[in-house]
């Protein structure tokens, strides 16, 4: 099954939306967050070592964020970037590092540099260097926290 199965931009169902003062087409734009069976596919797929895989992966996920609402893409990149598997929250850096999203990847990017797993951070110091031009306050502040890391493969990323 596709990405684009697992990882739909609207809800399939609209409830008594007139009731609560929601025109029924901006409750069709609410993101809907992953299932618990799209969660447990991400986990697997993001703790895939083949590189051609994973690029495969980046690349569907690129592509279902490039066509969703920016409030979708939001929701559901945060909601991964908070998952207990640090090979989905360092997945999130790669797809943002693709640069599919125009709000909120500068928040998103902070956050997973400071994650405890230094993999993830120093996937946040490649995505900062890769967005730096679009938000060059927010990236450089990142790029300098993370290169005084502890972590000689974070500082590695930096400097790349």
């Amino acid at each position: 099954m596709s990405f684009h199965a697992y990882f739909g931009t609207k809800h399939s169902a609209v409830t008594s939306a007139d009731t609560i003062g929601l025109d029924p087409r901006q409750l069709a734009e609410l993101p809907r967050l992953p299932s618990a069976t799209a969660d447990r596919l991400m986990t697997e797929l993001a703790a895939g070592r083949d590189p051609v895989v994973r690029a495969q992966v980046v690349e569907e996920l690129t592509d279902v964020l490039e066509h969703a609402s920016p409030l979708a893409s939001i929701s559901w990149l945060t909601h991964c970037a908070l998952s207990r598997s640090a090979n989905v929250r360092r997945l999130v850096g790669e797809v943002l590092a693709a640069d599919v999203m125009r709000v909120g990847a500068a928040t998103i990017v902070e956050h997973l540099s400071v994650d405890p797993t230094p993999s993830v951070r120093a996937q946040a110091a490649v995505t900062a260097r890769a967005l730096l031009a679009r938000n060059p306050v927010a990236y450089r502040s990142v790029l300098r926290r993370l290169s005084a890391d502890p972590d000689p493969l974070v500082v590695a990323a930096v400097t790349r």
